[in-house]
C-alpha cells in the first residue's frame, strides 16, 4: 500500500509506507463520524424545542460499532422557563424505558429555570444553577461497549407543572471512543 500525505505546499503526495497523513489544517463542515481508534468523537441530537405542556422530549442517538460510551448529557440552547412547580428530569437508556443507562434524575430545583448555555453530563457532575442536581454517573454494570452499532435514547421530561412559556430547547449528546 502507498502512504498518502496531504499538505499545503505539495498537495497530494504518495510515498512508500502505508496510511494517510494530513499535515495541514483541516476544516470539517457538517457532520463527521470518526471510526478510527484513539480519538474521542461526539454525536448530537437535533434541538428539542419545548412547548408549554408537560411531556417527554426524546432523542435517539446512534452509537457506532466498537464504541465505548464515555459521556452522556445535554446542552441547553434556549432558556427553559419553568413555572412554580415545574420539574425537569434527565434520563438515558438503551431500551424504551429510557432509564437502564442513567436513572431519571430531576436536574433543576423545582420551579427554577435552566439558562441557555448550561451543559450537564454524567461525567461533568455539575449542577444547572446554585441548587438542582447533577446528572448521575452510569448505572452499575451498565454495558458501555458493544461490537455492534446501537441506539442510546435520551429523555428530558417536563413534569410537575407546565412551563411558563413555549421557550426552551436542549440538544442531547454522547461522547464515545472507538476500540478495535
Amino acid at each position: 500500500m502507498v502512504k498518502v500525505e496531504i499538505n499545503n505546499t505539495q498537495g497530494l503526495v504518495q510515498s512508500a509506507g502505508s496510511g494517510a497523513v494530513l499535515t495541514s489544517d483541516v476544516t470539517l463542515d457538517g457532520n463527521a463520524t470518526v471510526n478510527g481508534t484513539g480519538v474521542s468523537s461526539m454525536v448530537y441530537g437535533d434541538a428539542k424545542e419545548m412547548v408549554v405542556a408537560q411531556g417527554n422530549y426524546d432523542t435517539a442517538l446512534a452509537v457506532p460499532a466498537n464504541a465505548v460510551i464515555l459521556d452522556v448529557g445535554y446542552v441547553c440552547t434556549e432558556q427553559i422557563d419553568s413555572d412554580s412547580s415545574t420539574t425537569l428530569t434527565f434520563s438515558a437508556g438503551l431500551a424504551s424505558s429510557y432509564t437502564d443507562f442513567i436513572t431519571g434524575t430531576q436536574v433543576n430545583q423545582t420551579n427554577a429555570d435552566i439558562a441557555a448555555g448550561i451543559v450537564q453530563s454524567s461525567m461533568s457532575t455539575n449542577i444547572p444553577h446554585t441548587s438542582g442536581a447533577a446528572i448521575p454517573i452510569f448505572l452499575p454494570a451498565v454495558v458501555r461497549y458493544a461490537t455492534t452499532a446501537r441506539t442510546l435514547n435520551v429523555r428530558f421530561t417536563v413534569g410537575g407543572a407546565d412551563l411558563n412559556s413555549a421557550s426552551g430547547a436542549i440538544r442531547a449528546f454522547i461522547e464515545y471512543i472507538i476500540v478495535k
